[in-house]
């Protein structure tokens, strides 16, 4: 009878990006912060690898940070990165001093499981 129970409560159970991302729905686009410029900036295929675009909050100057879920994918926006810090200072319309690209183990993880 247990796994019985368990069988109901995974069909119903949600992936914690999957939960995220449906959250972030139901948010205003002023409350959905930088997640949502970065989507209109970088291409597809890189969206597939990044999940978390913060400001960095231990920079005195206005840095974003994107959580990418490999070297490589860091490496390869890293060789763009002046191209996505101007990018993003035009849609957010704010001074952007720089934007890293920091390599995530969790975002990889939510990325394996979507």
């Amino acid at each position: 009878m247990s796994s019985i129970k368990k069988n109901k409560r995974k069909e119903h159970e949600l992936s914690l990006g999957d939960a995220v991302a449906e959250y972030l729905n139901t948010l205003p686009l002023a409350k959905r912060g930088l997640v949502v410029h970065w989507e209109k900036v970088a291409a597809p295929h890189f969206l597939e690898h990044t999940d978390n675009v913060v400001y960095d909050s231990k920079s005195k100057n206005n840095t974003i940070l994107v959580y990418v879920d490999s070297a490589a994918y860091a490496n390869e926006l890293t060789m763009d990165k002046e191209l996505y810090r101007m990018l993003m200072q035009k849609e957010t319309k704010k001074e952007i001093a720089d934007i890293r690209f920091l390599v995530s183990r969790k975002t990889a993880l939510r990325k394996r499981s979507t």
